[in-house]
C-alpha cells in the first residue's frame, strides 16, 4: 500500500547551515500525526519544503506515491497540500460561508467579464460554489462545534462574533482544504 505522504531524506540548507537534515517519513492514510520539537528544530522549515515555499536542497517527497519535489506551491495546493499560518486573519466583513468560498478557489473558476457581467457561468459556478461550502459548513457542525459562536444577522448572513472562534474556524476549513 502506498503512503498518502512520505518523504525521503528531505533536506534544505540556507549557506552552510542545514534547517532540515535527512528528514524521512511516512504517514498513512486516516492517521493522526504531530510534529514537535523545539523553537528552531525545522518545523515550519519541514511544512514549507512539503508546501513548495521552499526548495529542498536534498531528498524527494511523495503524495500518494507521486514525486511533488521541486513542484510549485499551487501545484503542490491543487494536488491536496495545504498549510495555514499562525497569524490568521479571516475577512470579519464577509459571511462565513463567503470565507468558506474563498477556500473554494482552485476549485471553481470564472471568468472576469463573466463576474463583472454577471453572465451565466457567474451563476452556475457561485451556485456550486455556495453548495459545496454549505456542505462543508454541514461537516464542521456535525462536527459537535457549537455554532451558537457565530452571529447570524437580519438578512440571514452569517458572520464571525470573537476572535479567537475564527481562528478555530480557521484551522477546520484548512482541514477541509485537505480532505474534500
Amino acid at each position: 500500500m502506498t503512503a498518502m505522504l512520505e518523504t525521503k531524506n528531505l533536506g534544505i540548507s540556507f549557506g552552510g547551515l542545514k534547517a532540515v537534515d535527512e528528514l524521512t517519513m511516512t504517514i498513512e492514510k486516516g492517521q493522526l500525526y504531530g510534529l514537535i520539537g523545539p523553537n528552531g528544530a525545522g518545523k515550519t522549515t519541514a511544512f514549507n519544503l512539503l508546501t513548495g515555499v521552499y526548495k529542498p536542497t536534498e531528498g524527494n517527497f511523495f503524495l500518494n506515491g507521486e514525486k511533488l519535489t521541486g513542484s510549485s506551491t499551487i501545484e503542490i495546493n491543487k494536488k491536496g497540500i495545504a498549510r495555514t499560518f499562525q497569524n490568521i486573519r479571516l475577512f470579519k466583513q464577509l459571511s462565513v460561508l463567503d470565507n468558506v468560498k474563498l477556500g473554494l478557489h482552485n476549485d471553481y473558476k470564472y471568468s472576469t467579464i463573466g463576474g463583472i457581467f454577471r453572465l451565466p457561468s457567474y451563476y452556475k459556478t457561485e451556485k456550486a460554489m455556495n453548495e459545496k461550502a454549505e456542505e462543508l459548513l454541514e461537516v464542521f457542525g456535525s462536527l459537535g462545534i457549537d455554532t451558537g459562536i457565530m452571529l447570524v444577522r437580519a438578512n440571514g448572513e452569517i458572520y464571525f462574533r470573537f476572535d479567537d472562534v475564527v481562528e478555530r474556524l480557521f484551522i477546520a476549513f484548512s482541514l477541509f482544504a485537505c480532505f474534500f
